[in-house]
């Protein structure tokens, strides 16, 4: 299982990967998931949210955001 970064506030729980090229695998997300399945995967670069565009914002403001 392999997942970057793991957030948590309250009863929510954020599974974060970050990557740095084109390929959107998302295995390490899937696999969390079966573990946690209430976790709510997050993809930073590589065709979904940019990297500047979430170092822009308050990382926790933008994390409620997404539920």
């Amino acid at each position: 299982m392999d997942t970057d970064y793991v957030v948590t506030a309250g009863e929510r729980l954020w599974a974060i990967e970050v990557k740095s090229g084109r390929t959107m695998r998302g295995g390490g997300l899937s696999a969390f998931r079966r573990v946690h399945p209430n976790a709510i995967p997050v993809v930073v670069g590589a065709g979904s949210v940019t990297l500047e565009e979430f170092f822009a914002v308050d990382p926790a403001a933008w994390l409620q955001s997404l539920g």
